[in-house]
């Protein structure tokens, strides 16, 4: 079985490779074609960074989510997910950098929150690592647009979390020990 499991791993590998190569390769034809589409270039540079992401090396996707995330205003950008994979592809590197792009996806989130927008917990998660990083970076001194999002996840988030009266009482069966007990004898 391991043999045949040793035989075929090559050939899973290659396969998935041309499978990379002809995704890649739809991506970039589909936004030649649609240089406009914000949506289609976000997906682009998520996909290249997680691939770039989950191989751990300087590739040819990190090269071209940069080079698309560079061409795209800040302000046209709607997915928290894209600040937090290009953050952290900064970070170590280029810490302002790093700092710029955290500041711009909790911005963004503010404004979502600000606009009353039903917000995923997907998203606060993503924003609140954020928020944790650009801290960090920062060294624990937040400024502005960190204060706000403390500020907002305190209100929306953890005052209902605290306001409900939950019962975590339960009863526990009395304790029957499978020991034999310890006597002393008099």
């Amino acid at each position: 079985m391991d043999m045949f499991l040793n035989m075929l791993s090559p050939m899973l590998k290659w396969s998935k490779k041309i499978s990379d190569r002809a995704e890649l390769k739809s991506f970039k034809e589909s936004i030649r074609k649609n240089p406009n589409d914000i949506e289609l270039r976000m997906k682009f540079i998520k996909y290249c960074l997680r691939k770039h992401f989950k191989h751990q090396q300087l590739s040819y996707h990190a090269t071209e989510a940069v080079n698309q995330f560079e061409s795209i205003a800040y302000s046209k950008i709607t997915d928290v997910e894209v600040f937090y994979l290009m953050g952290k592809f900064y970070e170590g590197n280029d810490d302002k950098k790093t700092q710029a792009v955290y500041r711009q996806g909790i911005e963004l989130f503010n404004k979502f929150a600000k606009e009353k927008m039903i917000l995923t917990s997907d998203f606060v998660e993503l924003a609140f690592a954020m928020a944790l990083n650009l801290l960090k970076l920062e060294q624990y001194h937040p400024g502005e647009e960190l204060k706000q999002f403390f500020k907002i996840v305190k209100k929306r988030y953890l005052k209902p979390l605290f306001d409900e009266k939950k019962d975590f009482s339960f009863d526990l069966p009395p304790f029957e020990s499978d020991f034999p007990t310890l006597t002393t004898a008099n």
